[in-house]
């Protein structure tokens, strides 16, 4: 075993002598929630004598003062009264956003957490120019922390290096280089370190007490950053460097989870202690906050008071826990108070007050408890937060990289909420035989800055890398006669390691075409033999079997494979390009629903969707929403289609489902019968109506209401539901009537919809006619399974084995 000491010995033994006049550089960790700066500057003779960056504390003017510094600098930026605020202020006045007397509007004046929607075009389309994406909102906060990182000294900054998540994929990345681009800073893509790297890098020079094998040998290298914004979990083949090597870094998987974080316990807490703290003391009833109360103005004002009492808390039971006593603690009585008084906007410019907010161990352990959780394997969200274990993502790393905890040689605990005791202790009993590395609190906010820094010095003093990305496992091309190798495992990267591109020279057409189009299809398998991508390239005829394809590729640092397909026999064939992210490094962002949201109110905002298609798309976000469950958020959103658009029975009938799945039955009724009042003749909502008199017990109203729609509509599911209705009520002899005659009006199976099957599998289920309900389950099948349908599209080419590779 050696120590960190001695791997930063053999860099500088690799650069002593090739380090010209001094050198001034800056990392920067551009986080979700909060950014830090690293800086060192070296002269000629003191180039390699000391690694240890300096953390620059950031000036963050705030509205009572202009003197407030701080080496955190909260990802926050706010515009109010002609002024930008960037850091600690715009927090504070985040806490205000919805005080009327602040004036201030939180969706177009105060921003957060935008490096969540960096690689989406969402605009805040009422912001003022030049802040309405996310890219512009980074490149605000970038310029801000470069100049007054640059005013610290004289001397000129030769490199800077920003840090990006793991899972960035291409349009992540690059609106993060637009970002550096608005700031002013000279960045390319080499310039951009992945954030798990960053902290390795870091720990090489800095920690040393931490011990690992010898130069030369692989380790299995677990980074879990988690940060007040996200969850980022990656896994690295790392072979660490002899002397004169340089440290070969091979992403194995990465998994992210982009509403994971620090904040989102934050949340939690607002939610299940502090805002049941203020109802208690204002003496409020859950009816009296609707979802705009509660989101737009509660969530704001407590978040900070959240945050700074679960800090504290965690602070005493670190103490207790290095004092030995923290078994003594009764977990009721060991918490953090806030001692004064918070204030909260309500209804009509009122205010509500929150005295003396608290929070105990034992609270802070029952919020923590699903965000450690072993057990539940996805996540759970809301209107308001998102809850999700953190093993969720450590699993989906483990799994995606064909590993287990075992496997792992070292995990590295990094960003601000690894610090959470409850978080660490739970990852230290599921790591068990792993090294466990958690830095001390200041170390773990700033870890990633320092790791880039480090980069950026080593970038600028030798003209490369200390770090060699390579390819993870090697990738081939599928033929009719087996699979062709493209890139071995563990080849650097980028391949080839210029702007050249290598060559594929042996796949052939595999059969003719005379009169019409023939379709390859192209298939990338890695050495387990899993699909990595297929696509079809649709060749015009004729062309003839045997003819040669030949493929130009090549995979940049970012592990973005570019591949040209084409025929050298006919040059007038048209080429056919493809690009394949993260190929053989398993990446996992989870929210395909939210960011169809996303992009469908985008979409809608910038006026792409045409007047003929906006009911159907606000429909689908309606849709999107009930699906994760954001019932209240739907039901927001059903209210101010119909403040706009006035009466429509399908929103009515929509909110009125919501209201239903709330749990508010008054509402509910109310809307089912607003809905029949505007929907000509459809009785859909009265049979809704029936239906929820039924679930909640009022058979009597629920028989009444059908018998009178049915004098309208007799359809065959209004007759079953009536049937139910009637074993409800006991009517046995009239369930037997209904049920038969539903039985008739059903039309053939084949032909029924989706909704009127479902009624008719009850119907025969309840008469135990069980041929017809064995054909009804097929035919459900049978529709899922042809949505399901995806056969590979095209025949693969050949290989000509007595060609040789170019």
């Amino acid at each position: 075993e050696v120590r960190m000491a001695d791997i930063s010995s053999l860099f500088s033994q690799l650069a002593t002598h090739q380090v010209a006049g001094p050198i001034r550089v800056l990392g920067i960790d551009l986080g979700t929630t909060n950014c830090t700066v690293a800086e060192i500057i070296s002269d000629q003779d003191s180039a390699f004598q000391a690694l240890e960056p300096e953390y620059l504390s950031i000036r963050q003017p705030i509205l009572e003062s202009n003197q407030y510094t701080n080496v955190m600098v909260p990802s926050v930026l706010a515009l109010y009264k002609n002024q930008v605020y960037i850091g600690e202020g715009a927090k504070r006045l985040r806490a205000k956003c919805g005080d009327a007397k602040a004036k201030l509007i939180p969706e177009q004046t105060i921003f957060w957490e935008d490096k969540n929607y960096m690689g989406v075009d969402k605009t805040m389309y009422k912001a003022p120019e030049g802040y309405q994406r996310a890219r512009e909102i980074s490149g605000h906060i970038l310029r801000y922390l470069f100049q007054e990182a640059a005013q610290e000294s004289e001397m000129p900054v030769n490199k800077t290096v920003v840090t990006v998540p793991a899972c960035f994929q291409l349009a992540q990345r690059r609106d993060t280089l637009t970002a550096c681009e608005l700031a002013g800073l000279d960045i390319s893509e080499g310039d951009l370190l992945d954030e798990p790297v960053a902290a390795f890098v870091h720990c090489l020079f800095s920690r040393q007490d931490m011990r690992i094998d010898r130069p030369g040998q692989s380790i299995c290298c677990l980074i879990f950053d988690f940060g007040g914004g996200t969850c980022d979990v990656a896994v690295y083949q790392t072979r660490l460097p002899q002397a004169g090597q340089t440290l070969q870094v091979s992403p194995k998987a990465v998994s992210r989870y982009h509403k994971l974080g620090g904040g989102d316990i934050d949340k939690a807490i607002v939610y299940e202690v502090l805002i049941p703290q203020l109802m208690d003391q204002n003496r409020l009833q859950a009816s009296d906050l609707d979802f705009d109360i509660k989101k737009q103005a509660l969530e704001p004002a407590l978040l900070s008071t959240a945050e700074m009492l679960k800090i504290g808390l965690c602070r005493e039971i670190d103490r207790y826990e290095q004092l030995g006593t923290l078994e003594k603690q009764d977990p009721d009585q060991l918490s953090k108070s806030y001692p004064g008084r918070v204030t909260c906007p309500f209804k009509g410019g009122n205010d509500l007050y929150l005295d003396q907010p608290r929070l105990s161990a034992s609270e802070l352990a029952r919020v923590l408890a699903p965000f450690v959780d072993t057990e539940i394997p996805y996540h759970q969200e809301n209107e308001y937060r998102w809850t999700c274990s953190i093993f969720v993502p450590v699993e989906d790393a483990l799994t995606r990289a064909d590993l287990d905890s075992d496997d792992i040689d070292l995990c590295l605990l990094v960003g601000g909420s690894s610090r959470i005791p409850n978080v660490r202790w739970a990852l230290d009993r599921f790591f068990s035989k792993a090294q466990i590395q958690a830095l001390s609190e200041q170390k773990i906010q700033t870890a990633i800055a320092s790791g880039a820094c480090i980069h950026a010095f080593m970038l600028q003093a030798l003209g490369q890398s200390i770090v060699q990305p390579c390819c993870a496992e090697s990738i081939y091309i599928q033929t009719t006669s087996g699979p062709q190798i493209l890139i071995a495992a563990n080849t650097p990267l980028p391949f080839p390691d210029s702007e050249a591109w290598a060559q594929h020279a042996t796949l052939t057409i595999p059969q003719s075409a005379d009169d019409k189009p023939l379709v390859l299809r192209i298939e990338l398998l890695d050495s387990q033999g899993r699909v990595l991508m297929r696509k079809p390239w649709e060749i015009a005829a004729p062309v003839s079997e045997g003819e040669k394809i030949l493929i130009h590729y090549r995979m940049d640092v970012n592990q973005l494979l570019t591949m040209k397909l084409s025929l050298p026999g006919k040059p007038n064939q048209a080429l056919r390009d493809m690009e394949v992210e993260n190929p053989v490094t398993s990446v996992n962002n989870p929210n395909s629903k939210r960011q169809e949201i996303l992009e469908l109110e985008e979409a809608m905002r910038t006026s792409r969707i045409p007047p003929q298609k906006q009911a159907e798309t606000i429909e689908r976000i309606i849709g999107l929403y009930q699906d994760l469950g954001q019932r209240e958020k739907a039901v927001s959103l059903c209210r101010k289609m119909l403040r706009i658009q006035g009466p429509s029975a399908y929103l009515l009938n929509k909110a009125a489902l919501l209201y239903g799945e709330i749990g508010d039955y008054a509402r509910e009724e109310k809307y089912y019968l607003e809905a029949d009042k505007y929907s000509r003749t459809w009785k859909g909502p009265l049979f809704n109506l029936a239906l929820s008199y039924r679930r909640q017990g009022r058979y009597a109203e629920a028989a009444s209401l059908l018998d009178r729609v049915m004098q309208i509509e007799r359809s065959a599911p209004y007759v079953v539901l009536r049937g139910i209705i009637a074993e409800a009520m006991d009517d046995w002899e009239g369930k037997e009537v209904l049920l038969d005659e539903a039985l008739h009006l059903f039309a053939p199976v084949s032909s029924l919809s989706d909704w009127e099957l479902h009624w008719y599998t009850r119907a025969v289920r309840m008469q135990g006619l069980q041929e017809k309900e064995q054909q009804a389950r097929q035919e459900a099948r049978k529709r899922v399974s042809d949505q399901d349908e995806d056969a590979p599209e095209g025949i693969l080419p050949a290989n000509d084995l007595h060609s040789a590779r170019m």
